[in-house]
């Protein structure tokens, strides 16, 4: 079953968008894909509706096993990489899909 990570970033001066998406995603995919991340997206939240929130990152995983592992073996060294573009933690949402529906 297809298991969703979501992190949430609160809008703060210090998060570095470019070093975010540039860097640290692309690490996290090449160190995650053996254990089955798929995709992830990042999307810039609308400030008047996402209650201080600025960015919202949604990975795809095959499934929560592969997450689990992946989680095990690299999630301190993205962890300590956080350092280099924001200065708050996110907030992680995980779950299993439900159902996804695309054109």
């Amino acid at each position: 079953m297809v298991f969703i990570v979501s992190a949430l970033y609160k809008k703060t001066e210090n998060f570095k968008l470019d070093y975010y998406k540039d860097h640290h995603m692309p690490l996290a995919m090449e160190r995650f894909k053996p254990f089955g991340l798929k995709s992830y997206k990042i999307l810039e939240l609308n400030p008047e509706t996402s209650q201080g929130y600025a960015f919202h990152t949604i990975m795809e995983w095959e499934n929560q096993d592969g997450m689990m592992k992946g989680f095990g073996e690299h999630g301190q060294e993205m962890k300590d990489d956080l350092v280099n573009f924001s200065d708050v933690e996110p907030v992680g949402l995980l779950g299993n899909l439900v159902k996804s529906e695309s054109q």
